[in-house]
This record gives structure tokens, sequence and C-alpha cells, in this order.
């Protein structure tokens, strides 16, 4: 079984989406949130952060757990958990770092849901629970503990 961490970062109304490469075995030419394999004795919190930088060249500060996405297949090895965060603060400016996507774009959940060719089709429920952007000063809801 794999273990994935996604990140979901928004900004104002707008959500991250990143195509991915078409040269890549999980997902190619599929559009997806940044993310990757947690590895050995590593935990998701740390395995989200190390990704996002290598990926997209940002640390998350503030982020939440906004669900679980199991999948499975029919090749040997193949069933994985995404653990997708929503994160709403973070250090660095989204940009691609290595060859994994080929282009970033913020999207509102309206445009992410109409997109055609999504990673996993369980994207979109995922996307219509997400709660509503907090305004400054409410109670922040996205800097829980995981």
């Amino acid at each position: 079984m794999r273990h994935i961490v996604c990140g979901i970062l928004r900004r104002d109304h707008q959500i991250l989406l990143a195509h991915r490469s078409p040269h890549r075995i999980f997902y190619p030419d599929c559009w997806r949130f940044p993310g990757g394999h947690v590895v050995a004795d590593e935990s998701v919190k740390d395995a989200l952060q190390r990704e996002l930088l290598e990926e997209i060249g940002v640390t998350p500060t503030r982020f939440q757990t906004a669900g679980k996405i199991a999948t499975t297949s029919q090749l040997a090895n193949n069933d994985a958990i995404f653990y997708m965060f929503l994160i709403s603060q973070w250090i660095g400016e989204p940009s691609i770092k290595d060859t994994e996507h080929t282009e970033l774009k913020w999207m509102t959940i309206v445009e992410a849901i109409a997109v055609k060719n999504l990673a996993l089709p369980e994207y979109v429920p995922l996307l219509k629970s997400l709660p509503a952007p907090q305004t400054p000063g409410a109670n922040d809801l996205f800097h829980r503990p995981i």
C-alpha cells in the first residue's frame, strides 16, 4: 500500500492544481494536487512539507486535514491512500521545481471540478466539501495539528 500526501493550496477563492508530465508512470497528463509518497519513518506532516518544497518550492505553515482518498488497483502493490491537506498559508511562491509537472494553475473550485482530466474522480466531492475561506481575524480553522 502506497501512502501519498497532497496539498490543496488555497489563495483567496482559488486553489492550485498541477499538471502531471506525460512521461510519469502514475496519472500521466492529468491535473492533480502537488505532493508525493510518504517514505519509511516519515510522518504525513513531514512528507507534506518535504514534497511541496521539492515539487513547487513552498513550505506549508498553516494547514488542516481535508480527508483521505483510498484507491485500489489490479496491479500488485499499487493500492494507495491519499492524505489530503487544505493549506491556507505557506512560505515561498509556487513554481515548478522538477520534471514531475509541466504547469501550475490557480483555479476556482468550480473551474477545478470542470477539468476533464483530473487524476482522481474523488477530487470532485472532496472539493465540494471544503470549508469556505476564512476572513482575516476570524476563528482560524486552518491551524489544527494533524
